[in-house]
């Protein structure tokens, strides 16, 4: 099931739009946010609230869609086919685990170089 895009414009492969929140800071695109409106950060209290990951940036008071599930494309990605990936600080996308002790989301798979299966997973660790 395939959202109808950002900005009403019909994308057919943007992954499956659930969720739009208002930020509460300035926020970039292809970043992990919460329902908070915050990036997601590797904490389990901000794991928790993750709400899926951005495709453009917005200023502060501004509703933004995120892709919480399904796929999504950058031409601008290189990440390493069938490894998992992570969010990291600020709510960074990242194909390295965080290190021990930390808690751990993995939110999806790299399916190429340019695209993500966004599939979250509970947290792990906490």
């Amino acid at each position: 099931n395939v959202g109808t895009g950002f900005n009403d414009v019909p994308l057919t492969t943007s992954g499956t739009l659930n969720v739009t929140i208002t930020a509460q800071q300035v926020v970039n695109a292809f970043r992990a946010v919460g329902y908070d409106g915050l990036f997601t950060q590797p904490t389990a209290d901000s794991l928790s609230r993750y709400a899926g990951v951005t495709r453009m940036a917005t200023v502060i008071g501004d509703p933004i869609n995120v892709v919480r599930s399904g796929l999504m494309t950058e031409n601008g990605w290189t990440w390493t086919p069938n490894l998992p990936v992570f969010i990291a600080a600020d709510g960074v996308l990242t194909q390295t685990q965080p290190s021990v002790g930390i808690p751990v989301r993995r939110i999806g798979w790299a399916i190429s170089a340019t695209e993500l299966n966004l599939d979250p997973y509970p947290i792990i660790g906490v």
